[in-house]
């Protein structure tokens, strides 16, 4: 069980969706009118209670009729999918206005109700993060989803010592794909020359050095020549990098690297742009949003169904809450400050990071919303500071919620789901239909259990 709830934390985003039901009977089509046609999620019963079916959806009524067959619906069921009429007894419906809302409560749903597609869902889904403690014995880069480290040359497990809730040291993200973060893991060790070679870095300082010590790209703590407190520094000038002032640093490197070849010493030149290179590459969009997981807090304005109000949500200490609806006609400066104390409040009550995999899924859930496309996510992540500035925070917010409240875009809720669908079958259950996972996808359509 979640630790937040009872904590005085917000309520969470995916538990505070409204709520409808669709009775299916036996003969005779039902009252259609009973679903919304509006964005959101479906869970479709058995007779036993049993679920057959978890889809998100830009239209409950017309997923609805589609997958049951409604003969009046104009929604036509994807190649290789069958009605499912047979089998189901009732549809619950939740809307979600925003596909952050739409995978939230998926999620959750196939949490609670199909563990085994969950299993396969979320590991696709889930966020990556760089991982290093500094202070280890022999410290190393690795990369992590937040279920196992995974360094170049070695595994560990994820969990630190017995009370700690993460692992020791810095875990800075989040990554969207693992390459991503492999390649991060790369480019890090080459641009602040890290070892290389773990194994030998674990034999310091009585191990032979590699290469790169004549190379002159290594310091090689490994054999001694450098003490382990420089090497420990090093690492943390790259932690420090890549969540902090980066522009700094590169123009320091552009400044040495101009320097080196006016004084014609053309070798240092080019390590040194090889290095601006390397560094330069943090500035693409896989790498934008990274900060260091204990510290990542963000206000999320949303884009709401009612015309001239966006709705807040706040994610710290890997948890979503709900902050409601500000409204941008009324007196939104009292209402942003409002809404910025609340948040305040809630996150100084916020557990701390265990993680649970409820707590992966909500990380995995907003890393999955931050690298959407700015065009196609209709939405903003402020971040929260974490120095003492509520006056310049509301402000931003005051801005973010006028650009979501818009009229343009509330009169179009539907497109926040981008038109797509996810739809599984439970692997326990008797085939019912095929679903199309394994045939190609539609533009803007996802049917598939590891989408």
């Amino acid at each position: 069980m979640d630790s937040s709830r009872g904590s005085g934390w917000l309520p969470e985003l995916d538990r505070a969706a409204s709520r409808c039901e669709l009775l299916v009977p036996r003969s005779g089509d039902p009252d259609w009118t009973t679903l919304p046609g509006r964005p959101g999620v479906a869970v479709f019963e058995g007779s036993d209670g049993a679920v057959v079916l978890i889809a998100a959806t830009a239209d409950l009524r017309e997923l609805a009729k589609r997958r049951l067959g409604a003969a009046e619906s104009d929604a036509k069921l994807k190649p290789g999918a069958t009605s499912i009429r047979g089998v189901v007894r009732k549809v619950i419906a939740m809307e979600a206005a925003s596909s952050l809302e739409a995978d939230a409560v998926y999620l959750r749903l196939a949490r609670e109700h199909m563990p085994d597609t969950h299993r396969i869902v979320s590991e696709r889904w889930r966020a990556w993060f760089v991982h290093a403690d500094a202070d280890a014995p022999h410290p190393q880069l690795s990369k992590t989803n937040l279920l196992g480290l995974v360094a170049p040359r070695s595994a560990s497990v994820l969990r630190g010592e017995a009370d700690s809730t993460l692992p020791r040291g810095v875990l800075i993200g989040p990554i969207a794909e693992k390459d991503a973060a492999g390649r991060l893991v790369e480019q890090m060790t080459d641009a602040f020359d890290l070892c290389r070679y773990h194994h030998l870095l674990a034999q310091a300082p009585r191990a032979v050095a590699c290469a790169y010590k004549e190379m002159g790209r290594c310091a090689a703590p490994c054999d001694g020549s450098e003490p382990m407190d420089g090497y420990r520094q090093r690492l943390r000038s790259a932690f420090s990098h890549m969540t902090g002032d980066r522009e700094t640093r590169l123009r320091r490197l552009r400044e040495d690297m101009n320097e080196a070849a006016a004084s014609h010493d053309f070798e240092r030149a080019a390590a040194l742009k090889q290095s601006l290179a390397r560094l330069e590459a943090l500035d693409r969009p896989a790498f934008r949003h990274m900060v260091e997981l204990r510290d990542w807090r963000v206000m999320i304005v949303l884009s709401s169904r009612t015309t001239g109000s966006a709705r807040c949500v706040l994610f710290a200490g890997a948890r979503l809450g709900d902050l409601g609806t500000l409204n941008a006609g009324g007196d939104l400066d009292q209402q942003a400050a409002q809404t910025v104390d609340r948040a305040m409040a809630a996150i100084r009550s916020a557990p701390p990071i265990v993680p649970t995999i409820d707590q992966i899924d909500t990380i995995a859930v907003v890393s999955r919303w931050m690298h959407t496309p700015d065009a196609r996510r209709r939405g903003r992540a402020i971040p929260v500071p974490s120095a003492a500035d509520p006056a310049g925070f509301a402000a931003d917010l005051v801005a973010a919620v006028r650009k979501a409240a818009r009229p343009s875009r509330a009169a179009r809720p539907k497109q926040e789901l981008e038109e797509r669908e996810i739809e599984v079958l439970p692997s326990d259950m008797p085939p019912i239909g095929r679903t199309g996972a394994s045939g190609p996808e539609t533009p803007g359509t996802h049917s598939s259990a590891i989408d």
